[in-house]
């Protein structure tokens, strides 16, 4: 949400800080927090598709920022139809948690 906002208000240096922390602090810190012990192995099906997903949500946030880049990544992680691109997709909708559960990553 505190994303949304900075957005609205055009407070762009806050933003990207907001997104940086998401990626490298939230989400990588995560993936190395869950997956350090199971180096070289094969990861499950569902983990697979469920972080390709959470990937290509912060890719879409990381975008505004970063766009050609984000655009070349987003175009690997599925199928893409002829002259798809991320410049036209919806981003992702920030939603309300349970800050007891945690983080989602």
């Amino acid at each position: 949400m505190k994303l949304d906002v900075n957005f609205r208000k055009f407070r762009i240096s806050e933003a990207l800080m907001i997104t940086y922390k998401l990626f490298w602090d939230e989400f990588s810190g995560w993936f190395s927090r869950n997956h350090q012990t199971r180096y070289l192995k094969p990861v499950d099906r569902k983990t697979y598709d469920s972080t390709v997903a959470i990937f290509e949500k912060l890719v879409k946030v990381i975008h505004p920022f970063m766009p050609f880049i984000t655009e070349e990544i987003w175009q690997l992680l599925n199928e893409r139809n002829e002259g798809e691109s991320i410049m036209v997709t919806k981003m992702p909708e920030s939603k309300r948690f349970n800050k007891e559960l945690g983080s989602p990553f």
